[in-house]
């Protein structure tokens, strides 16, 4: 898997692309997740738009980070995951304890609605 990592309004979007020949995720997405906590973020969206399926090992690498990141009192959702890759999530049980929004935009309000609710 490869990752491109931006920022909108304060939050950490990482786009997660499929891997080219070669790559092996582990040994950098897990240290850029604990970077990225390091660093103070607190608000990470996984955007899942760009890829097509996902296999185990992917949801190992999902459930790592997802537990990293609440372990650091930081919120991680998932934006963008197909018809296939929500199946997935709703068999594995996932999508109940992950929060999921169509799209990146989705997502990016969603911290936002959270932070005019716990401000009002």
């Amino acid at each position: 898997m490869r990752i491109e990592e931006r920022q909108v309004d304060g939050k950490v979007i990482l786009d997660l692309k499929p891997p080219r020949e070669g790559q092996f995720s582990k040994e950098l997405f897990i240290p850029q997740i604990e970077s990225i906590l390091e660093a103070g973020h607190r608000q990470i969206i996984l955007n899942l738009s760009a890829l097509r399926w996902m296999n185990s090992s992917t949801m190992g690498l999902l459930m790592s980070a997802h537990r990293i990141s609440d372990a650091a009192d930081a919120r991680m959702v998932f934006a963008g995951a197909n018809g296939r890759i929500v199946d997935i999530m709703r068999i594995t049980g996932m999508l109940q304890v992950w929060k999921t929004y169509p799209d990146v935009e989705s997502a990016i309000a969603s911290f936002d609605e959270s932070e005019e609710a716990s401000a009002g």
